[in-house]
């Protein structure tokens, strides 16, 4: 009640403070009034000084995407790189689209892929890598490659060539996920006791030594970063593979990135959290580990220790609700 009873005088006091701010009637010229309708009185608050983003001088674009605001017009080049890659990648959506609508029923999918072939990309690969043989440097080129280097029978020319004339640009950071990868145009598959196909390890070797290159040249922070990432990932495969990495020298490798490049951000996450949970899930977690101490209530509230039951068998069960 006494709340409600303070509201009526909070809500008088506003409006009084409000009439105090307001001009009297002789002071409301038409010029007055217009400001005031126009202007709108700035809140009372006090608010935090937020510092300007920079906006990098030389945006890039995505070679099937719109420019960003304020870019260069395209040279006649990245225009024609743009087309061939919108063209085809429509062709393909719109490929994709036409069999979600057949269907989920297997056989009626397979009849209407039959009928229906998926469009080639023959023609576009072989449009963007003539531009880029014409001039393998210049933007043009670039984009072409970042396109090529996803298409998996032209993956392994478009990073070899993205090595040879672009291992100095910053923009090789958001290539390093695929950059080690070999593609089937040159890897000899095997199947594993799984049936699936992998590269031989001759083919690995290659990725791998790709990666070496670029962290040799490349002058630039992140992109030597995330290059000791994934040499790093690579490593930590091999020694869980039984491969002869030892785990010494894997965990060496994360420590130094946590070190070196501790700063740098790879998705959300910092080089730095990433790399002490990867120690952290090789070693504290590990199996045949003793589990890490639980804390918490059970059900009825009682308080217990996952160490209390240390020779029991004990059933974990972690959910959430998000």
């Amino acid at each position: 009640m006494k709340r409600l009873c303070l509201l009526p005088m909070i809500l008088a006091a506003c409006q009084a403070s409000e009439d105090a701010r307001q001009p009297s009637d002789a002071a409301r010229t038409p010029a007055a009034v217009a400001a005031t309708s126009v202007a709108p009185v700035a809140p009372v608050a006090v608010q935090r000084a937020i510092p300007a983003t920079p906006i990098p001088a030389t945006p890039v674009a995505d070679p099937s995407g719109e420019a960003p605001p304020n870019a260069p017009p395209d040279t006649p080049r990245v225009a024609e790189v743009k087309s061939i890659v919108r063209e085809q990648d429509e062709a393909m959506a719109a490929w994709s689209k036409a069999l979600r609508e057949a269907g989920t029923d297997a056989e009626t999918r397979t009849a209407w892929m039959k009928a229906n072939p998926r469009p080639s990309s023959d023609e576009a690969r072989a449009k963007l890598l003539a531009l880029v043989q014409a001039e393998p440097k210049d933007e043009a080129a670039w984009q072409a490659l970042s396109w090529l280097s996803r298409q998996p029978m032209d993956a392994d020319i478009a990073r070899d060539l993205q090595l040879e004339h672009f291992a100095g640009d910053e923009r090789m950071a958001d290539e390093i996920a695929m950059f080690g990868r070999s593609g089937p145009s040159t890897a000899r598959l095997v199947a594993t006791d799984g049936g699936k196909p992998v590269g031989t390890a001759a083919d690995l070797d290659r990725g791998l030594t790709r990666l070496e290159s670029l962290l040799a040249r490349s002058p630039h922070k992140k992109v030597k970063a995330l290059v000791e990432w994934e040499l790093a990932e690579r490593a930590r495969r091999e020694y869980e593979a039984g491969r002869g990495v030892a785990l010494s020298d894997v965990l060496a490798r994360y420590a130094r990135i946590a070190a070196d490049y501790g700063d740098v951000a790879r998705g959300r996450r910092m080089l730095k959290d990433s790399s002490e949970m990867a120690i952290r899930s090789l070693t504290v977690l590990a199996v045949g580990q003793p589990a890490p101490e639980i804390a918490g209530e059970d059900l009825d509230g009682v308080a217990f220790k996952l160490s209390d039951y240390r020779g029991k068998v004990v059933m974990l069960d972690f959910w959430g609700d998000w």
